[in-house]
């Protein structure tokens, strides 16, 4: 075990040195760094440039960070002269000897100078402070495209206006941006969007001005893949105005299906059917494979996407406000009617854009004349609350099935059971609870089908977070059944098209195998998050940290008093890997040896080993409405939920809480991730298939 060098000042824990802050108390340790993280020696990137109420070349005082990425982060900052709130985006200072890199940072701010325009972001001032090189611009509050489209519930789709109101703002953007630069990475997350509904395009770090001298960097090939046209991933340097074009086109067919084009994509229309048919055509010219074949203007594309407009919304006869996007509530700890595409609230929406479509297809053909007396018969007129508990009825039916099939199904089953129960009755009152607990049946049947290799299924139901605290609704997920290992991490971090930053002893010439099945540490919250953002087991989704109500479901299981530990209420020595001789390691121990330290749904190494990362922000007492935020809300001095024991903890009960800040890298401190339950019907029929 590693020699203790480090203690609390407030509770005493003792640390190896090098230890941030003590994850009992919150304190920061003797000797820890500041805002800036490791240093470059520790093959991490720093995380944070600035602190609050620094000023930054006596002008600008910083208020918080609003955004990061690999190269730099981003601050909202007060501008003392203008006496406005800015951004201030930087280059973290390791950057600053590559020539490229920065040449490529100050291009974005010799390029975005001459632009002014409503739907651009407008940029003030390039500097640098120290060894950090800045930009400072028009501070935008918003969210990105990117986080936009991802707040939209499972299973529904951005309503057609809204999509063509958005890239109408953005060809009218491009259509001005063109006379001057080439931007080549447009896609969703270098698109903002005000609470107003108003667009503004942003990072032209590799954009190239028409008057000026390429970039060597632009040689390469460089933008966003999914978005690229191909010629631009053929040679970045070649590009014109239409390459931009071929990106709207990818933007606008994603905002239509959800999906990004590939291969011989389907039709928008094929895909969704309140998208009109001469929409098709408009993506199909965008995503023409030769520049000559599209929009040959960014302006005769805005133009045919208004007239479009005009038509939708003519034709639909339905009024909405400016740019609210209608999100189903659904109760606490649970999103189910938000996620069952067959649902009362999606069977109205879909008769009533029936409608609208089947009047702009008449239209686009010349057949206006009688559509408003035939229109009746587009809008089915059935009852919707049957309708949708038939489909759901169908899906649990065929679910069950394939549980029975199944080999160690049976509690999931009987679980399974008591909930479509309930959801039976329910639905004979006609209540909207009835879908809840119907989907909560149909992931307890299908959850031990679909769950992936490596993986265990954890059922829906209630947890105690906190000992003495309240239950905790949790969907069903799937979890993985040991802590992610050095051998996992590291071939994460060598990916030669993606690699990451990897703790110091990683890089070792030569690593033993008992330390490749050990479990990897030393790995800050970004970057468990980042390997968990790249692993994806199943077809349906990525996964993620677990949130802290996750993790204590899956170590704990139902809301009655939680064991302390996996194995009763007493500790065991040499039941798991803990402080003292007794478990026959020094240190961590390979992942899955201590069959005792078992939660009661498979989960090994939760009361030893090491701690594991949450995804939840740390509040005590726990408080599900303060600590299960979005993964926007995690940034600047966020301190972290973490939970279980490690390997220099005499005993730790399952319900200890602890905490470590956002970018601490503890030797003490691992991860596991979850994968989410299906969760739209297009993507559970095919599964039930």
């Amino acid at each position: 075990m590693a020699e203790a060098q480090t203690k609390c000042p407030k509770c005493g824990s003792a640390y190896p040195s090098g230890h941030q802050m003590c994850v009992r108390c919150g304190t920061r340790l003797p000797g820890a760094a500041g805002s800036t993280g490791a240093g470059e020696g520790s093959g991490k990137a720093a995380v944070s440039t600035f602190h609050r109420g620094q000023v930054v070349a006596n002008r600008y005082t910083v208020i918080d960070m609003i955004g990061r990425g690999g190269m730099g982060c981003i601050y909202k900052v007060r501008d003392n002269t203008l006496d406005e709130d800015v951004a201030l985006k930087t280059l973290l200072p390791k950057f600053t000897n590559d020539r490229h890199v920065v040449d490529r940072f100050f291009n974005e701010a010799r390029i975005a100078r001459q632009l002014s325009h409503p739907n651009i972001i407008r940029v003030h001032d390039i500097g640098m402070a120290g060894t950090v090189v800045y930009i400072s611009m028009e501070y935008v509050q918003g969210r990105s495209l990117r986080e936009w489209l991802d707040s939209i519930p499972p299973g529904q789709r951005m309503p057609v206006s809204y999509a063509l109101r958005l890239m109408i703002q953005l060809s009218a953007a491009l259509e001005f941006a063109h006379k001057f630069t080439v931007h080549r990475d447009l896609k969703p997350e270098n698109v903002m969007i005000t609470p107003e509904g108003k667009v503004k395009l942003m990072d032209f770090g590799i954009s190239k001005l028409k008057s000026s001298v390429q970039l060597t960097s632009a040689q390469m090939v460089m933008g966003t893949p999914k978005y690229m046209s191909p010629e631009q991933l053929k040679d970045s340097s070649s590009v014109d105005h239409r390459s931009d074009i071929y990106a709207l086109g990818a933007m606008l067919y994603e905002l239509l299906t959800g999906n990004v084009p590939t291969g011989l994509a389907r039709q928008p229309s094929e895909i969704r059917r309140e998208t009109p048919p001469a929409l098709d055509a408009v993506v199909s010219k965008c995503l023409a494979l030769e520049p000559d074949d599209r929009y040959q203007n960014a302006g005769e594309l805005r133009v045919e996407l208004q007239r479009l407009l005009d038509s939708v919304e003519s034709s639909s006869g339905i009024e909405i406000p400016e740019f609210e996007l209608p999100v189903v509530p659904a109760a606490r700890g649970a999103s189910i009617l938000r996620r069952i595409g067959g649902g009362v609230l999606a069977a109205l929406v879909l008769a009533v854009a029936a409608l609208g479509v089947w009047r702009l297809e008449r239209l686009e053909s010349g057949e206006a004349a009688g559509a408003a007396e035939e229109a009746s018969s587009a809008v089915p007129r059935e009852d919707p609350f049957a309708l949708a508990f038939d489909e759901l009825t169908a899906r649990v039916h065929r679910a069950r099935e394939l549980a029975a099939g199944a080999e160690g199904t049976a509690g999931f089953v009987a679980e399974g059971g008591a909930f479509w129960e309930q959801a039976q009755g329910l639905a004979a009152r006609r209540e909207a609870d009835a879908f809840r607990a119907g989907w909560f049946a149909l992931e307890c049947y299908l959850g031990p089908v679909l769950c992936p290799q490596g993986m265990v299924f954890v059922p829906p139901g209630e947890t105690v977070v906190e000992r003495g605290a309240g239950p905790v609704f949790v969907d069903g997920f799937f979890i993985d059944k040991h802590e992610v290992t050095n051998g996992q991490f590291r071939a994460f971090a060598l990916d030669t098209a993606n690699p990451w930053p990897m703790p110091d002893y990683l890089g070792a010439a030569r690593l033993t195998e008992e330390i490749l099945l050990s479990p990897v540490v030393g790995v800050t919250f970004y970057d468990a998050l980042a390997y968990a953002a790249r692993t994806q087991p199943a077809p349906w989704g990525m996964c993620s940290l677990p949130t802290e109500a996750q993790w204590a479901r899956a170590a704990c299981g139902g809301p009655g008093t939680p064991r302390p530990y996996p194995w009763g209420a007493e500790w065991s020595p040499g039941a798991a890997s803990a402080a003292g001789e007794a478990d026959g390691y020094p240190g961590a121990a390979p992942v899955g040896i201590f069959e005792l330290d078992t939660s009661p749904f498979g989960c090994r190494d939760l009361a030893g080993n090491v701690m594991e990362w949450t995804r939840s922000l740390f509040v005590s007492p726990y408080d599900p409405s303060v600590a299960e935020q979005a993964l926007e809300a995690i940034w600047f001095g966020s301190a972290l939920a973490v939970r279980g024991g490690s390997y220099t903890d005499e005993r730790t009960s399952l319900t200890e809480r602890r905490s470590a800040w956002f970018d601490e890298s503890s030797p003490l401190i691992g991860f596991r991730c979850v994968l989410p339950f299906p969760a739209d019907s297009e993507t559970l029929d095919e599964l039930l298939r």
